[in-house]
């Protein structure tokens, strides 16, 4: 597969993704928007997708700029947050992200792909951590769904592609 492809194909994997978890956010049921029982909540479980979005797609772990609303340790699902996060914020973050993404894939057009990945528990190559996002963010948007059905709310209908 040449660099283009992958790159075509990555880029429509991620707008896919990030349209199902744009309906996620926005089909919660708001008394299940900060509920936590045996899971972080629904808001937690998205800011924790979006947060490793985007340090993943940082050009190193040093590089990495936490979005400013990003308070305490609320990427971490297992630290009950004293806070709550809005579907706005969110929204806004995840458009922070989808604008970083259109970045990193426009920077690989001239090469790299192939280059040492500096996220290495995620793959040799800077191709590998990509890949390794979209699946960590699909795994938490399957996930964010399965909190709606076991709660009688409907999930968005799956999107194939972008």
């Amino acid at each position: 597969m040449d660099d283009q492809l992958f790159l075509d194909v990555c880029a429509r994997q991620y707008k896919a993704l990030f349209d199902q978890f744009r309906g996620l956010l926005k089909v919660c049921p708001e008394p299940l928007w900060d509920r936590a029982e045996q899971e972080a909540p629904f808001w937690q479980q998205a800011y924790h997708t979006l947060f490793w979005c985007d340090l993943y797609l940082s050009e190193s772990p040093q590089a990495f700029a936490p979005h400013p609303m990003g308070r305490g340790q609320a990427q971490d699902l297992d630290k009950r947050q004293d806070f709550t996060l809005s579907r706005g914020e969110l929204v806004g973050y995840l458009q922070t992200v989808e604008a970083k993404l259109d970045a990193r894939l426009k920077r690989f057009e001239s090469g790299g792909l192939a280059g040492e990945n500096p996220f290495g528990w995620t793959g040799p190559t800077a191709a590998h951590n990509l890949v390794y996002n979209l699946r960590h963010a699909q795994h938490h948007c399957g996930w964010m769904a399965s909190i709606l059905r076991r709660n009688g709310a409907q999930p968005p209908e799956w999107i194939c592609t972008g």
